[in-house]
């Protein structure tokens, strides 16, 4: 079997793409382990990811970024060029022909027109160009829309109802899929309704000094919240405020909720970063963490531990494991916690959100900013905290279900990767 996997690039500093990347190839391994598996990754990458170090869990990184520079053999326009002149091959027109089918992921909630025509471009380029080749194209659970324009809608309905089977990672998402059928006019038999790929993501334990340095850090504390400061949200917070339509105020929230946790002293706060962009960037989960750390007063930062910089998704699971509640503004930070049966919330800007948790039946614990006013965005973030037992035993009673869809899901999917190769 021969697979082509789009839209989780290992390249992108993102733990949630990554975590998607990880969780993939690791279930098409555990099903097909002789796969070859080749990835599209942006921007300068490694020729192959191991996820272990016997290399038994494994895949080609192939470059290609959305570029015109047409003579450059990494350009998507490269690839048009070979496609339709017959040229010499490029390696990633070796890998495209080769391909029994392209599984593709949309980094798990770009599949939109939201973030600009050329990043939309993008995103739909290689979906267009499997589905103009007649390459099998499977859409991993993932999100659909929202869709600004009613051609990037129609150019949306198109390529999904011409996928070979298409997934949905949330009831919002689903509802959108099917009124990209009904414009496509495609099978909507096709469509099913899923859950997020990173549910199944394993952990891995940490090891050296910094594994040391939060092992003491939990030792020396009854009680340790982890909260992910989203460096999106927080690092141009009145930006952010106007972009994503928020009434909360970002800044003050996290200050609000950090000061009323720590005002117990049983409590030691780990700040989780999810993004670990460039130092300075406006992604930078980090730089995020390290802010609000340095905004609380003296007397209290002596209990907050931030987390290192690191690009394996699984061992920040690991971290995340081992508090007794975990609340994330980024996504994926959160299935990490709900996932590993940490009691977990949502301070949240994006709706994805709210479907993730809903899976889990914990809809109610997603605390979304658009809505609620700074006071009370703190005041239910610290009431989850205090619901935390509670919180948990409902993730225990509906988290194996989920666990049992993930796997039924990747069984489906290699199983239409081998229906399509035969």
């Amino acid at each position: 079997m021969n697979i082509i996997l789009n839209g989780c690039s290992p390249g992108t500093k993102n733990l949630g793409v990554n975590a998607l990347l990880y969780a993939t190839v690791a279930g098409v391994r555990e099903r097909e382990p002789d796969a070859k598996i080749t990835v599209m990754g942006i921007g300068r990458q490694p020729k192959t990811l191991s996820l272990v170090p016997d290399g038994s869990q494994s895949a080609d990184v192939l470059r290609l970024d959305a570029s015109r520079r047409f003579f450059a053999p990494y350009a998507t326009s490269n690839l048009t060029l070979v496609q339709k002149t017959g040229l010499p091959l490029t390696r990633a027109a070796r890998a495209v022909a080769a391909a029994d089918a392209m599984l593709d992921v949309s980094a798990g909630d770009s599949f939109t027109d939201l973030y600009g025509a050329y990043r939309f471009d993008s995103i739909c380029y290689l979906k267009e160009l499997a589905v103009r080749r007649g390459l099998p194209l499977v859409m991993l659970p993932q999100t659909y829309g929202p869709f600004a324009a009613e051609e990037s809608k129609r150019r949306a309905a198109a390529i999904v109802s011409r996928a070979a089977i298409v997934w949905s990672r949330d009831e919002r998402s689903a509802k959108v899929a099917d009124e990209l059928f009904e414009i496509g006019g495609g099978d909507a038999s096709r469509h099913h309704m899923g859950v997020d790929v990173a549910f199944a993501l394993p952990k891995l334990a940490a090891s050296g000094a910094d594994a040391d340095s939060f092992s003491a850090f939990r030792d020396e504390h009854e009680l340790v919240a982890g909260l992910n400061v989203s460096g999106l949200v927080y690092n141009q917070s009145e930006k952010s405020k106007r972009d994503f339509g928020l009434s909360t105020d970002y800044r003050p929230a996290v200050a609000g909720v950090l000061e009323r946790l720590l005002a117990d002293g049983r409590v030691g706060v780990a700040l989780v970063p999810h993004v670990v962009a460039a130092r300075g960037a406006t992604e930078s989960d980090s730089d995020a963490c390290d802010a609000a750390k340095a905004a609380l007063p003296a007397g209290l930062r002596e209990r907050v531990h931030v987390l290192p910089e690191l690009d394996d998704p699984r061992i920040i699971k690991w971290y995340i494991a081992q508090c007794d509640w975990f609340c994330g503004t980024r996504m994926h930070a959160t299935i990490a916690g709900l996932s590993t049966g940490v009691p977990t919330a949502s301070l949240s800007y994006s709706m994805k959100t709210l479907g993730v948790f809903g899976t889990c039946g914990l809809a109610d614990e997603v605390f979304e900013m658009q809505s609620l006013p700074t006071d009370e965005a703190i005041e239910r973030t610290v009431g989850s905290w205090e619901r935390r037992a509670e919180i948990g035993r409902t993730l225990a009673e509906n988290f194996p279900n989920v666990l049992a869809k993930t796997k039924q899901q990747m069984d489906s999917i290699v199983e239409t990767c081998r229906a399509v190769k035969l």
